[in-house]
């Protein structure tokens, strides 16, 4: 009988990295390796200062909050987007994230009067409702911050394992591959990594 091997996550997004060349993926897998080893809520930033920081946190944690599932800040996400800023966003892209972050904490301050971290959990879902729509709905030469924000975010929280194993669907072990399965058979799509 064959033996089957058993991978972890960390050796998953090595192979998938590898097996899709590396050329978008890598620097994000490579962010997720290093990730791994950050402790959720105990990290020192690396390209943030304080203020960044703290904002950082507070926005990541405002867009996923902690509910029945992990939150942002349980997941890690903070030091992911401050460590995938510092390592692996090209010189621009890096520029123009640190000025994102400094531009929105300003916009937040003439807007309410009081910096991010201080408004209340109603006050910053409001705010970055308005924030999203305004993103999605105006006319923008480049990509707006908040969208930027909010993907880096997003990736951090789904590639974490709290948010692999507790806010998706998972399953460790995908068993023999079947190419053509109807889907009436499997339900659902599965992600995997």
């Amino acid at each position: 009988m064959e033996e089957k091997e058993i991978i972890d996550r960390r050796e998953a997004v090595k192979r998938a990295a590898l097996m899709l060349g590396g050329l978008f993926f890598m620097p994000a897998a490579s962010a997720v390796l290093k990730g791994c080893s950050i402790t959720p809520g105990d990290w020192t930033p690396v390209l943030l200062n304080h203020a960044q920081a703290t904002l950082t946190e507070h926005l990541a944690e405002a867009i996923l909050p902690r509910t029945d599932t992990p939150g942002a800040i349980d997941a890690g996400v903070p030091a992911f987007i401050d460590r995938m800023a510092g390592e692996f966003f090209n010189d621009a892209d890096r520029e123009g994230f640190i000025a994102g972050l400094d531009r929105f904490a300003e916009e937040v301050r003439e807007a309410t009067g009081r910096p991010f971290h201080e408004l209340s959990d109603t006050e910053k879902l409001d705010y970055i409702t308005e924030a999203n729509r305004e993103a999605i709905e105006g006319d923008h030469e480049e990509q707006p911050f908040f969208l930027v924000f909010k993907r880096v975010t997003l990736t951090g929280y789904c590639m974490s394992e709290p948010g692999m194993t507790q806010h998706l669907r998972y399953m460790q072990n995908f068993g023999p591959y079947r190419g053509c399965v109807p889907m009436e058979e499997v339900g659902r799509a599965w992600a995997h990594f």
